[in-house]
């Protein structure tokens, strides 16, 4: 390409860079890259660090949100179990029972005299729904509830297990809320096991101090399951899913914390540990971008 020129007939060179035709230009634009992509590795230096940084502080609080949690449901759960431990001792109902087993009381005369002692428990107790007592073998001897007499509990996954300690079961959906059952055993004053003290619990208070105990993350949530039959199941109400994983960890004994994608692609930050009651596991869970977008607020 010729050179162009302009009405006073100077010759333009138009095809270099004239910054690039000195040494002195081309020290300018090597500088000037260096200082370019420096800080650009520094940014991106400091970017991961404060990642890191952060997702290590959110995994403190996690892990401490997590055991805070179960804490709180192992004291739920003992007092609980105090609760229908006291129902189960009380003199006047192991006594009635023994002289309805030894054959020293009528049916009708037991069940009158029993059902005001377990309707006077149930009234001065809150959450107590229904209060029942079963004999060795789950035959429903005295309840609240007129219907339930003459019916077996043996099914009951609590009964076994309440005819040597008191025990509180898995909450399940019941009539829009939750109940679960809590049983403890009824021992006459010489040792002798005459059954089991069953409760129906509603178990409204638990799910209220699950969801709404106090955190940074606003999306922070917490799974309770079990292991029943070799599979979860997830207490009130939460759905298998990307958390089962940790949440089978949870259930072998395991603590720890971990980073997993949910199925509609969310990242989330989890920390998992057994409760420490009934063989129950736990995941605390917060969505990953939270934290980043919300940080230092």
């Amino acid at each position: 390409m010729a050179p162009a020129s302009n009405q006073t007939g100077i010759r333009l060179e138009t095809g270099r860079l004239p910054l690039l035709r000195s040494v002195r230009g081309k020290l300018i634009v090597t500088i000037t890259l260096f200082i370019v992509v420096t800080a650009g590795a520094l940014s991106f230096a400091d970017y991961s660090y404060v990642r890191n940084l952060l997702r290590t502080s959110t995994e403190q609080q996690m892990m401490l949100r997590a055991e805070g949690l179960s804490e709180v449901i192992q004291a739920y759960a003992r007092q609980q179990l105090e609760r229908v431990s006291l129902v189960a001792s009380r003199t006047r109902l192991r006594e009635l029972t023994r002289s309805r087993l030894d054959g020293d009381l009528e049916p009708e005369d037991y069940e009158s005299a029993t059902r005001r002692i377990l309707t006077d428990a149930q009234a001065s107790t809150r959450g107590f729904e229904s209060i029942l007592l079963a004999d060795r073998t789950g035959l429903v001897l005295t309840a609240t509830d007129l219907l339930l007499v003459g019916s077996s509990v043996a099914d009951d996954a609590v009964f076994d297990p309440a005819l040597e300690s008191a025990t509180l079961g898995l909450p399940v959906a019941s009539q829009g809320g939750y109940t679960a059952s809590l049983g403890a055993p009824a021992i006459s004053s010489d040792g002798r096991l005459l059954g089991v003290v069953l409760v129906a619990l509603d178990v409204a208070e638990m799910r209220e101090l699950l969801t709404h105990i106090p955190t940074t993350f606003e999306t922070a949530t917490v799974r309770v399951a079990a292991g029943v039959d070799g599979e979860l199941r997830y207490i009130f109400g939460g759905k298998t899913g990307a958390q089962d994983q940790i949440m089978r960890r949870a259930l072998a004994g395991q603590t720890g914390y971990s980073a997993l994608e949910q199925p509609d692609g969310r990242d989330v930050l989890a920390a998992f540990r057994p409760v420490g009651y009934g063989g129950w596991g736990l995941v605390a869970e917060v969505d990953e971008e939270y934290v980043y977008l919300n940080a230092g607020r």
